[in-house]
C-alpha cells in the first residue's frame, strides 16, 4: 500500500492517516502498509498452490514490481521461499483457477435465479451451478466463470486475463460481485429485529453485484419504470450495438465513451431517458461521477431509486434501503409492520429479503 492508496482509503473512510495507523496498531499490531504486504503474500501463496503460473508471473500478479522484492517479502511474511511451496507440477495453462471460499450458509439458488433473470447474452453466461461474464479492469480484459462447490463452501473460479498485473484486484472484485465475505449470521440476526417473527428469512442471502458502478447505473436507468424483462431487453440491445467484441463471439459491456458518442436511437424508449443515459456516460468520461453513486442525483434524470440501485449492486453498499421500490412496497403491503431503521447497517440485505417474497 503506497502513500496514494493509503490517502484514498482514508478519504473513503472519512478519517485521518494518523488515526488509521492507530486503529491498525490497536487491532492488528501492524501498520497498514505491512498488512497490505502480508495480504499480497497470502494471495501469492494461493497462486503457488492452486495455479500453474511461473513464479515470476505470480510475483507480477500479486502486485510486486520485482522478483527479488517478491522473494524477500515472501520469505519474511510466510517463512519459506516461494519455490518450496510449489506442489507437484501440472500442465501449464493460460487460465488461472482458484477456490474462493465463503462462510456458510450461501443462498446460491436465490442468487443464481436473480442473476439469470437479468443475464445479458454474450456478456454473461450461467447454468444451475455457475455464473460467468466478460470483464474489463483498466486496460486489462478477460472473463471468468465461477462454479459453486457447496461441499467446499466456495466457488471454483477460472479466470482468463490478458494482463496478470490486474489479477489481484480482479479476484477481489469477483469476491465482491459474489458477496463472498459477508457474515450472514450476523446480518440476519440484525434483520430479525426489523422483520415480523413469521417472516420466511432466506438464510445466506447475498448481494448480487454488478461489475462496475457505471454498469449498475446504466442498468438502473434502462430499468426505470419497466419490467425486469423489458430492462434486460434494453441492456441486451445496448451491449449488442456498442459493446466491444471478444475473441469468443462475446461482448464486453460498452464503455462510457461509446455510449456518450451514440445517439442511442436503437433503444425504444423516451428521448429523455436516452439523454439521461448519455449524460451519465459523459459524466463518467469527464470524471465527474462520484465514487458513491448516491451522489449521482445531481445528474438530470438520475433519481434516488436509480442512484441507490447503482450503489447497492455496483458497489455492494450494505445499507441501501429501497423503500420506494415497487417490489418492496408490495412486500410491505403484505407484511404490515417492518422497521427498516432496526436493520441498519444491513438494509441492503433487508431490501433483498423483501424482494424474495
Amino acid at each position: 500500500m503506497n502513500q496514494t492508496s493509503l490517502g484514498a482509503l482514508c478519504d473513503r473512510l472519512g478519517i485521518g492517516e494518523r488515526y488509521l495507523r492507530l486503529l491498525f496498531q490497536q487491532h492488528l499490531g501492524i501498520s497498514p502498509k505491512a498488512y497490505a504486504l502480508h495480504r499480497q503474500c497470502l494471495f501469492a501463496k494461493q497462486l503457488l498452490h492452486q495455479s500453474t503460473l511461473p513464479i515470476a508471473d505470480i510475483a507480477h500478479a500479486s502486485g510486486f514490481t520485482s522478483l527479488r522484492r517478491f522473494n524477500d517479502a515472501f520469505r519474511r511474511h510466510v517463512g519459506q521461499a516461494p519455490r518450496t511451496l510449489r506442489r507437484t507440477p501440472r500442465a501449464p495453462s493460460q487460465d488461472v483457477t482458484l477456490m474462493l471460499a465463503y462462510r456458510p450458509p450461501y443462498a446460491w439458488e436465490w442468487l443464481r435465479d436473480f442473476l439469470a433473470a437479468r443475464r445479458i447474452d454474450r456478456l454473461e453466461w450461467g447454468d444451475e451451478h455457475r455464473y460467468g461474464r466478460h470483464i474489463q479492469w483498466g486496460s486489462a480484459s478477460g472473463h471468468f466463470t465461477a462454479v459453486h462447490v457447496p461441499e467446499r463452501h466456495g466457488f471454483r473460479v477460472t479466470l482468463s486475463l490478458d494482463d496478470l498485473g490486474a489479477l489481484l484486484p480482479v479476484v477481489r472484485h469477483i469476491r465482491r460481485v459474489l458477496d463472498l465475505d459477508a457474515d450472514t449470521a450476523l446480518i440476519e440476526a440484525q434483520l430479525r429485529r426489523a422483520l415480523p417473527a413469521t417472516f420466511p428469512l432466506v438464510e445466506g442471502l447475498r448481494l448480487p453485484g454488478v461489475w462496475t458502478p457505471f454498469e449498475a447505473g446504466v442498468r438502473a436507468v434502462l430499468g426505470q419504470q419497466v419490467s425486469i424483462s423489458a430492462a434486460r431487453g434494453h441492456v441486451t440491445r445496448l451491449v449488442e450495438a456498442l459493446g466491444d467484441p471478444t475473441g469468443d463471439d462475446g461482448r464486453q459491456f460498452p464503455t462510457a465513451a461509446r455510449i456518450a458518442a451514440s445517439d442511442l436511437a436503437f433503444l425504444r424508449m423516451p428521448q429523455a431517458r436516452r439523454d439521461c443515459l448519455r449524460g451519465l456516460a459523459q459524466a463518467a468520461c469527464d470524471r465527474r461521477l462520484d465514487d458513491d453513486p448516491r451522489q449521482w442525483t445531481a445528474l438530470k434524470g438520475i433519481g434516488p431509486w436509480s442512484a441507490d440501485y447503482a450503489a447497492l449492486r455496483g458497489t455492494s453498499h450494505p445499507d441501501i434501503w429501497l423503500g420506494g421500490d415497487l417490489g418492496v412496497k408490495r412486500a410491505l403491503s403484505v407484511l404490515g409492520t417492518v422497521e427498516p431503521a432496526h436493520a441498519t447497517p444491513w438494509r441492503s440485505y433487508l431490501t433483498l429479503q423483501l424482494w424474495s417474497l
